[in-house]
């Protein structure tokens, strides 16, 4: 293989297996030609100090032939295997051609599979997943918020000093009564405390987002600190909750 196949096999192996993949169909073609060159001249390659190490017959006689029938078996000429079978020919090229069909169909199978990974992590909200929280439909709410809603509530759950509360047909959502919402209150009533809500809009579901204060529960803040943001992400029957710590305030024992 020259130079110039080599770059251009360089550049096709970034564009089909490398982040952001970007080949066209008749790139993939001539990537596969370029694949079984290398090949081909990898196994030419290996084979060549191998021919030129076997013993070079001494002139006018026949490598084949037993110069002394007491000696032992005859060492095999060039080109001959111990099993009869040729070491090149339609059988080796046959051979090489399946190699290369394997290594091919691994090659894309890697590339799929990175870019599947690849794929999932950009795709991912930021933060991490700090908890699943599941909804209880029979779960009374706070005393202080049971009058809020309308009757519209359809599963809630604790979390923290927070209640999680799932909304359906919620008078907040007019004119598009049809919506699911979700809504962070606080445990207890108390002024000044952190609180958000949220409802689903077309295909995306009910979300709510919001940043620990110095007023919210004391339950909460001794988990996520000051300044922690939280992503409460609707699905189904569950609530995941997502956290953010970029922008929380450090500690007393983090800030000695």
């Amino acid at each position: 293989m020259d130079a110039v196949d080599h770059a251009e096999l360089v550049e096709l192996r970034r564009r089909a297996y490398g982040p952001g993949r970007d080949v066209a169909a008749g790139d993939l073609d001539r990537l596969r030609t370029l694949e079984e060159r290398a090949v081909a001249a990898s196994t030419a390659a290996d084979a060549g100090p191998a021919a030129e190490s076997e013993a070079e017959p001494v002139a006018g006689t026949d490598a084949r032939a037993d110069p002394d029938p007491g000696a032992g078996p005859a060492l095999a000429a060039p080109g001959d295997r111990p099993d009869g079978e040729p070491t090149s020919g339609p059988r080796t090229s046959a051979r090489r051609r399946r190699r290369v069909g394997v290594l091919w169909a691994a090659s894309l199978a890697a590339a799929v599979a990175g870019t599947a990974v690849l794929g999932s992590m950009l795709a991912a909200p930021p933060g991490r997943e700090v908890a699943v929280v599941r909804l209880d439909p029979d779960l009374p709410l706070p005393e202080h918020m049971r009058d809020w809603f309308g009757g519209a509530e359809t599963g809630s759950a604790p979390f923290h000093g927070l209640t999680v509360v799932r909304l359906a047909n919620d008078m907040s959502a007019f004119p598009d009564r049809g919506r699911t919402c979700l809504s962070i209150q606080p445990a207890r009533a108390a002024m000044g405390t952190t609180e958000g809500g949220g409802c689903s809009a077309g295909r995306f579901g009910a979300s709510a987002r919001l940043v620990v204060n110095f007023g919210a529960p004391e339950e909460l803040r001794e988990v996520y600190p000051v300044g922690t943001a939280l992503l409460f992400d609707l699905r189904g029957d569950s609530v995941h909750v997502r956290a953010d710590d970029l922008a929380r305030l450090p500690t007393p024992a983090s800030a000695r």
